[in-house]
């Protein structure tokens, strides 16, 4: 380069360019569809955002996305029914999270509310219901108890924002004394 220096004013220039262009790019950020974003401004719940293009102010708040598109869980729990029979079961319960809901599902609950809401209340409501019925009643009587367990989540869950989809119990397996 024919030895000619670079003026210190024009990197200095071109630094600030490049931090000031970062800067302004950290401003922006998206939410996909199915999704909304919990800004948090210093960690504490702000506002909840729809899908599309928006802005954040940088350093003080980020962006926490939670989906409330239809999800699945899977639940193997056991219980006794009303002649002390054991039961195992697994349950498949499709669920979402009410989009309006969502800021406070985080701020109460945190990302984890699968771990820490759905999954024990699909155990308590099936250990309730079974309850209820003898052994040859679980199998006999499968769609109404599903229809039990199903009721009872709505109620337990919706206080939470969880709507209910749908619930499949998939098997039932005794003792093999039983059997």
């Amino acid at each position: 380069m024919n030895g000619q220096k670079i003026p210190a004013k024009t990197v200095i220039i071109a630094v600030i360019t490049v931090l000031v262009i970062l800067f302004l790019f950290s401003m922006y950020f998206g939410i996909d569809a199915g999704d909304r974003g919990v800004v948090l401004r210093f960690g504490q719940v702000n506002r909840v955002v729809e899908p599309g293009p928006r802005f954040k102010i940088p350093l003080a708040e980020e962006v926490v996305r939670m989906t409330v598109r239809v999800q699945k869980t899977t639940t193997k729990t056991e219980a006794a029914s009303r002649d002390l029979q054991t039961v195992q079961t697994t349950m498949v319960l499709n669920y979402n999270l009410a989009p309006e809901k969502a800021g406070s599902m985080y701020a109460n609950i945190g990302l984890n509310y699968n771990e820490r809401v759905i999954d024990p209340a699909v155990k308590e409501s099936f250990k309730a219901a079974a309850a209820r019925y003898t052994a040859e009643e679980l199998i006999s009587k499968r769609e109404t108890l599903k229809t039990e367990v199903r009721n009872y989540l709505r109620d337990r869950l919706g206080v939470y924002g969880v709507t209910v989809v749908e619930l499949s119990i998939t098997d039932f397996e005794f003792t093999a004394e039983y059997n």
